[in-house]
């Protein structure tokens, strides 16, 4: 009866920090079921913990004890770096002005082992420097979610995926980037980018698939068939506002995915582009994705192509183009179709009266002719 009580207690477990060396030590100890609650204030970056090893029953979690004043971890050349976790969750935290990545999660490198169950939510990163440095970093996570995260001023990638299957994110914000807001590469698969802003986001705010090592894709690359290896597949981004970058979404070397119910507003070259940067003749050409119910608005001085980038090695023709709303804000009579996409039920030159929010949201009137069109509509199913 002791032993079953002793671990009812455990399973339960709050351990309360407010210094960096109480963290360390409670990261170190932490167990199935523990729940590591840190108290408002500063915290030295550079944190780095192994094998944080949750079950489903008993995960572990992190987090602040109150998401009205968040710890704010600074500095280090990773702000936290965590290897080989499973069913962790971490939430209310601040990462501000780190040497690398603000959040690395990763695998360590057990390309066949992935971490899983990742659960983050209410994290906010800033600062990351130039380069291949990221706001939150993924490699080898299968099975996870990123929730109500804000993501500004960073180097590389918001949020950068190499290898990641089964996930969620959702309702985060991303502003002032750098390469791009979220990219999906590395043989990612089954993600979903959904209801979430992008403000002047980057080069390429949504960035499916992109270019990666081969010894760096999950799982490896000799475990798939050659000519079905992809650098993402079954990739969806749905109900989000992009307001500036270069383009506003890039299918790069994907396979199957989607960008349905969309608001690109403002981009300054294209909104979508087709691109294949893994040349491979073993992995498939960028194609077979669909373009849906997407409302596009526009300005002709900062357009090209019709709005569409078609690169080399692709196949544009594979891609659905369907449902969606085109408006050029000073030239609307100049709304054009792209030669090379088969584009059907496309709306375009007709004001879709959408009106501003904040800075980075819009509504639109019920009886607007792009009613059932762009973020505003989802979830309304085509």
């Amino acid at each position: 009866m002791l032993a079953a009580f002793v671990a009812l207690l455990f399973v339960s477990q709050e351990v309360r920090v407010s210094t960096d060396a109480e963290l360390q030590k409670a990261l170190k100890d932490a167990r199935p079921g523990v729940t590591i609650l840190i108290a408002p204030g500063d915290y030295q970056g550079g944190i780095f913990q192994s094998n944080l090893q949750g079950t489903a029953e008993k995960p572990i979690t992190i987090s602040g004890v109150d998401p009205d004043r968040r710890p704010v971890f600074t500095g280090g050349n990773s702000g936290i770096h965590i290897i080989q976790p499973a069913h962790l969750n971490i939430r209310n935290i601040v990462i501000r002005n780190v040497k690398g990545n603000g959040l690395n999660i990763d695998d360590g490198g057990a390309v066949l082992k992935p971490a899983h169950h990742i659960n983050l939510a209410k994290i906010t990163v800033s600062g990351t420097p130039a380069g291949n440095n990221d706001g939150i970093k993924l490699s080898g996570i299968k099975d996870f979610s990123v929730n109500n995260c804000d993501i500004s001023n960073w180097g590389g990638s918001a949020i950068d995926m190499v290898g990641c299957h089964n996930g969620i994110i959702k309702d985060s914000h991303f502003e002032n980037g750098g390469d791009n807001a979220i990219q999906t590469k590395g043989g990612s698969s089954g993600i979903t980018i959904e209801t979430s802003t992008f403000l002047n986001a980057g080069e390429r705010p949504v960035n499916l698939g992109g270019s990666t090592g081969r010894e760096f894709f999950r799982p490896p690359v000799n475990s798939i068939k050659a000519g079905q290896r992809t650098e993402a597949t079954a990739i969806t981004v749905q109900g989000c506002t992009i307001q500036g970058g270069t383009a506003g979404i890039a299918f790069v070397g994907a396979t199957y995915s989607a960008a349905r119910f969309n608001t690109i507003y403002a981009p300054k070259r294209w909104a979508f582009r087709i691109l294949q940067e893994t040349n491979a003749t073993d992995f498939l050409p960028c194609g077979n994705n669909a373009v849906e119910s997407n409302l596009i608005v526009y300005q002709s001085q900062n357009w090209g192509e019709q709005g569409i980038n078609i690169g080399s090695g692709t196949q544009p023709k594979s891609f659905k183009f369907v449902d969606n709303f085109w408006y050029c804000l000073d030239a609307p009579n100049s709304t054009r179709a792209n030669p090379n996409i088969e584009e059907s039920n496309a709306i375009r030159g007709i004001h879709p009266h959408l009106e501003p929010l904040t800075s980075f949201t819009f509504k639109v009137a019920p009886s607007s002719p792009a009613a059932k069109v762009g973020a505003h509509a989802f979830p309304i199913k085509p």
